[in-house]
């Protein structure tokens, strides 16, 4: 048998045991079902919890709500001062998973706004981790007069050249040949941890089990449209906290959005990665010391 067989079997088989104690839809982050509605068409899921000002949580790349937010405690934590609403973006979750590169892209950011149109509110904060947060950045592009603020964490300003421009083909065409998810799985470790060959694999397995593989190959080939105006980014008056892992490959990112953004603020989470980002230490509290400073603020009036 093969390594990688080797590994999805020995998934397959802790995956059972979990099952076997109840736990199986929570170890698959879909533990809690919202409400839908209609973004130009395609049904979305989203869930609200708390009161008061209102926070938009955007989840990252083949992830979903539960996993991204609820499991690691930050939806519980910041309920309890603000109304959070946290949205399967589309592609993933609860969400619809249309196959066709052009509902997504812009598109997802344009989710936001529907959203909250949907919901009555006029602005929120925004609080988005690694694809979620290339979606609140390029969010303050298109819509900003809609935006009190914006939390990113693990991923800043990127240009689709160089080495994620690499990345991204490289996704493409693992998934365009049935490859998987492994090759987005070594661009973002840590550089001086390099993954093993069973780690690796039982993760891709994983990912696969979570998604829809073609929905998600549609969604990589639009992400170079969720590439924000630097010059649009260094007029902002919205302002921008990013949270990043110490050992995060793209901290660089972070840094490139620090030096366009005139309102920014960075917090290192040393000892965590980019997979664990939300979970670890000081990143909620942080969020919530965030979101809070920025509420307080005179916001000026919506054009």
């Amino acid at each position: 048998m093969s390594k990688r067989r080797v590994a999805i079997a020995l998934t397959v088989f802790l995956l059972a045991g979990y099952s076997a104690q109840g736990n199986y839809g929570a170890y698959m982050g879909y533990t809690e079902e919202g409400e839908y509605f209609f973004a130009d068409g395609v049904k979305l899921h989203y869930t609200e919890q708390g009161e008061g000002e209102a926070i938009i949580l955007l989840h990252g790349y083949g992830m979903n709500i539960d996993i991204t937010w609820r499991q690691p405690g930050a939806i519980a934590a910041l309920s309890e001062h603000f109304r959070v609403i946290a949205l399967d973006m589309r592609g993933h979750g609860h969400s619809a998973k249309p196959y066709a590169e052009d509902r997504y892209g812009e598109e997802m950011v344009h989710d936001v706004v529907r959203l909250m149109d949907h919901l009555g509110i006029e602005r929120a904060h925004i609080g988005g981790n690694s694809l979620g947060a290339l979606v609140g950045i390029k969010m303050l592009e298109l819509h900003p007069v809609r935006m009190i603020s914006l939390a990113a964490c693990g991923m800043g300003y990127v240009r689709y050249e160089g080495a994620a421009k690499e990345a991204a083909q490289n996704l493409i065409k693992s998934l365009e040949t049935g490859g998987g998810f492994e090759p987005l799985i070594r661009y973002l470790q840590p550089p001086d941890a390099p993954i093993g060959w069973m780690e690796l694999s039982a993760g891709d397995a994983i990912v696969r089990m979570w998604n829809d593989e073609q929905a998600l190959l549609e969604m990589t080939r639009a992400m170079p449209r969720l590439e924000p105006d630097a010059a649009v980014l260094a007029a902002t008056k919205v302002p921008v906290l990013s949270v990043i892992a110490g050992g995060d490959p793209l901290i660089a990112n972070v840094d490139a959005l620090g030096a366009l953004v005139p309102r920014h603020e960075k917090v290192v989470v040393d000892g965590a990665n980019h997979f664990n980002l939300i979970g670890s230490g000081p990143t909620i509290p942080a969020l919530l010391d965030f979101f809070q400073k920025s509420s307080l603020e005179e916001l000026p009036p919506m054009a």
